[in-house]
């Protein structure tokens, strides 16, 4: 009696534990059940929510980029204008050594001048300087690029000054065959060309020969490379012989010019 009395009373005691263990269980598979089923969901949530939060962060950068990108592009701007400035300066100091090294001692230079604007014409051959009465430039001086003679400044201002080219047809230029010594009046044609006139009859002169200015008339030293013979022929009315002149110069190249002294 005493015996089933107490397995009574355990069985009393232990009904709640078993019960509670039971429902743990039950419960255990439930939520393992409900995790496995939305486990896909909650990845594809996470992902969502990490690249959501990764493009929320890139969208508040991009006005930073922007500043960003827009200094460097003004940085670029600037290197390459700076680059390209550099360059220029180059080769203009180059042009500059190669006219000072053409230029005869007895000719002395008085400045150089850049090329600043151009009027060519069947009526007129012109170029603008950039220097003027400010320099110290004056009117009737010589210009002279490395490749010979060019013409004369013909009036100045304050700032710039306004030149003659040899192909123009009021530039008129006393002349010498190098190798003949023959003289003649260098003309200019309105068209970019230039022809040695007045030439004696028994002038020794020959397509090929070398024509320099030959210091009379008191504007250009002597000696100024002017260009090649490229052809000669009488007058129209036979009184004296005329010659065509290939010149040194290419007007159409030149950029800069020195400035020289008056023959004196």
């Amino acid at each position: 009696m005493k015996r089933a009395t107490l397995v009574l009373i355990l069985l009393i005691v232990m009904l709640p534990t078993l019960l509670f263990l039971n429902v743990t269980k039950q419960y255990e598979n439930v939520r393992v059940h409900t995790t496995s089923f939305f486990l896909p969901a909650i990845h594809f949530a996470r992902f969502v929510s990490y690249n959501l939060f990764e493009g929320i962060s890139y969208l508040k950068e991009i006005p930073f980029l922007i500043r960003d990108n827009e200094s460097l592009r003004s940085d670029l701007m600037e290197m390459r204008q700076y680059l390209v400035d550099v360059e220029e300066m180059q080769q203009e100091n180059e042009r500059l050594k190669l006219l000072l090294n053409f230029i005869d001692e007895d000719a002395r230079a008085e400045m150089s001048a850049q090329i600043i604007g151009r009027s060519v014409s069947q009526w007129s051959n012109e170029i603008i300087l950039s220097v003027g009465e400010k320099d110290g430039l004056s009117n009737e001086v010589p210009i002279v690029s490395d490749g010979g003679l060019v013409g004369k400044t013909v009036s100045t201002s304050r700032d710039i000054s306004r030149a003659l080219l040899i192909t123009d047809r009021n530039c008129n230029v006393s002349a010498l065959v190098e190798e003949s010594r023959d003289l003649g009046i260098l003309e200019g044609d309105g068209d970019r060309g230039v022809h040695l006139r007045y030439i004696p009859l028994n002038a020794r002169i020959a397509v090929g020969d070398t024509l320099i200015t030959s210091g009379q008339g008191g504007i250009y030293p002597k000696g100024i490379a002017i260009g090649k013979i490229k052809s000669v022929e009488k007058d129209k009315h036979g009184l004296y012989l005329e010659a065509g002149v290939d010149p040194f110069v290419d007007f159409s190249r030149i950029e800069e010019v020195v400035c020289l002294k008056k023959s004196s």
